[in-house]
C-alpha cells in the first residue's frame, strides 16, 4: 500500500507520569500489536544528558520504522516516552495525527518521583536527597528538580533545561495536535479520544 493511501500515523508524545500507559492500553484495544511501534531507551555512557538520550531515542524510533517499512511491515500507532517529532510528516512521508496527555506539573513531578520521595521517610532525609539532586553529583547530568519534562517533551526537546523559547514552542506544537487529554479528567479524555478518531467508546475508570 502506498504511503499516500495509508491512514494517518498516530504519534503519542507521552510524558512520564501523565497516564500515558493507561491511555496506550486503552488504544491497544483498537490496534493490532504488529501495527504499533514503541520507542525504546538506548543505552550507552555517551548518552550522559537527557537531551542526548532523547535524541538517540527519536533516531532509533525513526530508523526502526523505516526498517520495518522496507521489510513490508508498517505501524499505525507510535507510542512511548519519545519527544514531539518536528517535521514528522516529511520524516515518515505520511499524514500525522499527534496526540498527548497533559497533567498538572506539580502532581506530575510528585508522581514521577514518588519512589525517591517515599524512600525518604523523614524531612531531614528528603532535604538531603534534594541537596544531592541539586548538586549535580550524580549520573543524571543535570538538576532534575528544576527539569520541566512535560514542556521539553512537547517542544521537541531542544535543551536539557527548559527556556521560555521551549515553552513557546510547546504551546505552538500543541495547537497542531489532533487530541490533547487531561490526566485529571482521564475518563472524559478517553471518551473525547474515541469521538475524535470515530472509535467505539468503552468506559474506563
Amino acid at each position: 500500500m502506498s504511503e499516500e493511501k495509508r491512514k494517518p500515523l498516530i504519534i503519542f508524545t507521552q510524558t512520564i507520569a501523565t497516564g500515558g500507559g493507561d491511555l496506550t492500553r486503552y488504544i491497544q484495544k483498537f490496534y493490532f500489536v504488529k501495527n504499533m511501534l514503541c520507542g525504546t531507551d538506548p543505552k550507552g555512557r555517551h548518552l550522559n544528558t537527557e537531551k542526548k538520550r532523547m535524541d538517540a531515542r527519536t533516531c532509533d524510533l525513526i530508523q526502526r520504522y523505516k526498517t520495518n517499512l522496507e521489510s513490508g511491515k508498517t505501524a499505525d500507532f507510535i507510542y512511548g516516552h519519545t519527544p514531539f517529532i518536528v517535521n514528522a510528516e516529511n520524516i515518515f512521508n505520511r499524514k500525522i495525527h499527534d496526540i498527548t496527555m497533559l497533567r498538572d506539573p506539580v502532581k506530575r513531578f510528585i508522581s514521577s518521583y514518588r519512589t525517591d520521595i517515599n524512600n525518604n521517610n523523614t524531612l531531614t532525609d528528603f532535604k538531603a536527597w534534594v541537596k544531592w539532586i541539586e548538586s549535580g553529583n550524580h549520573t543524571l547530568g543535570f538538576n532534575w528538580i528544576k527539569f520541566n519534562h512535560q514542556t521539553d517533551m512537547l517542544s521537541g526537546f531542544q535543551n536539557d533545561l527548559t527556556t521560555e523559547v521551549d515553552l513557546q514552542h510547546a504551546k505552538e506544537n500543541l495547537k497542531k495536535f489532533k487530541f490533547v487529554g487531561l490526566t485529571e479528567e482521564f475518563d472524559n479524555s478517553v471518551e473525547i479520544f474515541t469521538k475524535v478518531f470515530s472509535l467505539p467508546y468503552m468506559h474506563r475508570k
